[in-house]
C-alpha cells in the first residue's frame, strides 16, 4: 500500500512527458533573450546581496511582519544618492552598494541598463512602474 503512491507518481510523470501539450504547439517562438552587460550584471548581483542583507537585519526585529524589499528600488535609490551626493554621502552610498572601487559612470550606466531591462514590458510580459521618494 505504501509503494502504491510511488507507482502512481511515476506513471503520472511518464504520461506527462509522453503526451504533448496543446499549449506548446500554439506558442510563438520567443526572441533571443538579451544578455546584460558586465556592468548591469555586477550591479544586479551587488543589489541582490544588499537587499538580502537588509532583509536579514530587518527580520531580526520581531515587531516587523511581511517585509518586502526590492533590490532594484534600493539600488536605484542609492545610485541616485551617489550621483547627487557630495564626497561623504556619495562614498557612503557606493559603499552600501559594495561599489566603492567602481567609477560613477560604471555604476550609473549599469543601473540604467538594469532598470531598462527590468522595466521592459514586452520582454518580461509584465508592466513595472518604479517609484520612490528620497
Amino acid at each position: 500500500m505504501d509503494s502504491t503512491w510511488l507507482i502512481h507518481l511515476l506513471a503520472l510523470c511518464a504520461l506527462s512527458t509522453a503526451v504533448p501539450s496543446d499549449d506548446k504547439k500554439s506558442e510563438k517562438p520567443t526572441p533571443k533573450e538579451k544578455k546584460l552587460t558586465e556592468k548591469a550584471t555586477t550591479l544586479a548581483d551587488r543589489s541582490a546581496i544588499l537587499a538580502f542583507n537588509l532583509y536579514q537585519v530587518m527580520a531580526k526585529d520581531k515587531s516587523l511582519e511581511n517585509i518586502l524589499v526590492s533590490p532594484v528600488v534600493v539600488a536605484s535609490s542609492l545610485g541616485l544618492v551617489s550621483l547627487g551626493g557630495k564626497d561623504t554621502t556619495a562614498s557612503q552610498a557606493k559603499a552600501l552598494l559594495s561599489a566603492s572601487k567602481l567609477s560613477d559612470d560604471y555604476i550609473h550606466s549599469g543601473l540604467s541598463e538594469l532598470l531598462t531591462d527590468v522595466s521592459n514590458a514586452t520582454a518580461r510580459n509584465v508592466t513595472w512602474k518604479l517609484g520612490s521618494r528620497l
